[in-house]
């Protein structure tokens, strides 16, 4: 979906956007950001909200494809150990 198409869907459905940009990813990924330092709370609630099944509430919004490949990476070598 592009920028306009999401919208229209969130006006026409009336239901809530979480968009997940770099800085949130990093947040998920144990970095702080320039206006918010790491919290291991936040970001355990973030992943919960990433990893949520489908919602006709909320609609999860990803920036940029990078920024999944770069969580799947880090769940992944979570994971294993590394």
């Amino acid at each position: 979906m592009d920028m306009h198409e999401i919208l229209e869907y969130v006006k026409a459905k009336q239901i809530s956007i979480a968009r997940f940009g770099d800085e949130e990813i990093d947040l998920m990924t144990g970095y702080s950001i320039p206006y918010q330092d790491y919290d291991e709370e936040l970001a355990g609630r973030l992943k919960q909200i990433i990893a949520m099944p489908d919602n006709e509430k909320l609609l999860v919004c990803l920036q940029e494809r990078k920024m999944l490949w770069k969580y799947i990476l880090f769940e992944a070598l979570y994971r294993l150990g590394g």
